[in-house]
């Protein structure tokens, strides 16, 4: 229930799109996207590794959204609320797992591969947890401006 003379802030849309925005997107996203999964292979090695890459992957996450790209909030709330447990709950299954089978955690013959999962499914946790804190943040600071921007067919400035 929503408090008396709170007003529900409306309903959560992209920047105007420009076609400049959708342009350089267009070339940042793909290598946005390498890079995260560089820095998350990287991290099966080296320092580094799931939140470097979520970090990366948020950020181009963000900028899709600023460019205008209604692909986000596409989205629905399932996928978005499923993505930022995923990772909690595969490592969670695995510890358990280890639990129930009475060793050490990570010993199994195949532990290489049960940890890259469990660092796939963070790093797309993180990614998801931070692009939604970010683009949330943008919906209660200006939705209603552009939703009125929008009506009348003009940018936000």
């Amino acid at each position: 229930m929503r408090a008396p003379g709170k007003q529900h802030p409306g309903p959560l849309l992209p920047a105007p799109a420009e076609p400049v925005r959708r342009w350089l997107i267009s070339i940042l996203l793909p290598l946005i996207l390498l890079v995260g999964g560089f820095l998350l292979w990287l991290g099966a090695f080296a320092p580094g590794g799931a939140f470097q890459a979520g970090v990366v992957w948020a950020a181009g996450g963000v900028l899709l959204w600023q460019s205008g790209h209604p692909s986000l909030g596409a989205l629905p709330v399932r996928v978005w609320r499923t993505s930022v447990v995923l990772g909690f709950a595969l490592f969670w299954l695995l510890a358990a797992a280890a639990l129930v089978r009475n060793e050490p955690m990570l010993t199994h013959p195949q532990a290489k591969a049960w940890i890259l999962a469990v660092e796939y499914a963070a790093a797309l946790s993180i990614a998801v947890c931070l692009t939604s804190l970010a683009i949330s943040g943008q919906m209660t600071e200006d939705s209603g401006q552009r939703a009125e921007s929008r009506r009348q067919g003009t940018g936000v400035r």
